[in-house]
This record gives structure tokens, sequence and C-alpha cells, in this order.
């Protein structure tokens, strides 16, 4: 007899596969873990990651598009820690901390060129560890 998987949605209960049933609990679990390491480091929502053009919004918030979501969200987090310490600090601060590039320019004593030239380095290789690993 085969196994029946469901998962609660807004609208009522969703019959799914074995393999979607685990990876959306699986993830929930770790978008927990991952909101709260967010929340650590300053992060107040999603809109710093479409305004990257890392992720894009939804326009349903359907089962897949909550999985997908999630999946993708793991990889950007994935790819931030995979970062050197140095770019790793600057998109966090450009990005979810608000600074401008100026202002961060003078927290780490340079010049705002150079921060430019930082983060366009750094969001390249956000976009190539995401093009490797997506």
């Amino acid at each position: 007899m085969a196994e029946h998987f469901y998962i609660k949605t807004e609208n009522g209960t969703v019959e799914v596969s074995q393999e979607v049933h685990r990876t959306f609990y699986r993830m929930s679990r770790q978008e927990r873990t991952q909101m709260e390491k967010l929340l650590r480091n300053g992060v107040r929502s999603y809109d710093a990651l479409v305004e990257m053009g890392l992720l894009q919004e939804a326009s349903q918030d359907n089962l897949e598009d909550r999985v997908i979501r999630q999946e993708l969200y793991q990889q950007l987090h994935r790819a931030i820690d995979s970062l050197p310490e140095a770019e790793r600090a600057l998109i966090l601060a450009i990005y979810f901390e608000g600074l401008t590039e100026r202002e961060y320019a003078r927290r780490i004593s340079t010049s705002q060129p150079n921060v430019n030239k930082r983060r366009h380095k750094a969001i390249l290789h956000l976009r190539e560890f995401l093009e490797e690993f997506c």
C-alpha cells in the first residue's frame, strides 16, 4: 500500500510526493535557522535580495513558488557565506543594513569609487556562484 504525503497550506491540505514533502519540511526548518542568522546580521526582509537582482518576487504565492523561493534563498545565503570576509561585509552593509557606498567607504576608510568597484566584484562572485549551483 502506497503512503500518502500532505502539506498544509492556507487553502487546505495538498497531497504531494514523498520527495516534495521531505523537501518542504526540511526547508521550513532550514529557513527558520537562516532567518535567525539573518536577524543576527541585521537583515529585515527579502526586499534587499530582490533589489540585488538575485531573487524575483513571486507573482502568486502558491506552494511551488514558495518551495522554489526557499531554495533560492538558501542558495543565496550559501553564496554570501562563501564570499571572502571583506566582500561579505560589504554586501551585508549595503544591501542588508542599508548603507550607501559613501557611508560604507567612510566606515572602512577608503574611497566611494573603491567601494563601488568592490561591490560590483562581490555581486559578480555571487552571480557566478548562483549560476554554478542553481
